[in-house]
């Protein structure tokens, strides 16, 4: 674990996995992110980002499946509306079990 500033020119340091969070909070996250997934993505990494403000998500979605050339497949957790698949207790999970569905 390291911290980094993703709007820096700095390249993103060597990872397996790009976890971020509230990505669209400001514009500039947004778009640094943005291209910072795309980065990790061109290096073969996984990336998992998540925006709780919704404020500039579907900029950030855009951005990142511009440069990374791929649609982003966004995901939700199963308890919130629209969940991707059916929530984890109508398939006979525990009540109350939250799971993450698909990737970028």
């Amino acid at each position: 674990t390291r911290a980094f500033d993703v709007l820096d020119a700095e390249p993103l340091p060597t990872c397996d996995v790009l976890l971020a969070s509230d990505v669209g909070y400001t514009e500039a996250l947004a778009y640094g992110f943005a291209r910072r997934a795309a980065e990790a993505l061109a290096r073969g990494n996984d990336v998992a980002v998540s925006d709780s403000t919704n404020l500039r998500w579907t900029e950030f979605l855009d951005e990142a499946g511009r440069l990374a050339e791929v649609a982003p497949r966004p995901f939700c957790v199963a308890r919130q509306i629209q969940p991707v698949r059916a929530p984890r207790e109508a398939r006979g999970a525990p009540r109350g079990a939250a799971e993450v569905t698909s990737d970028f």
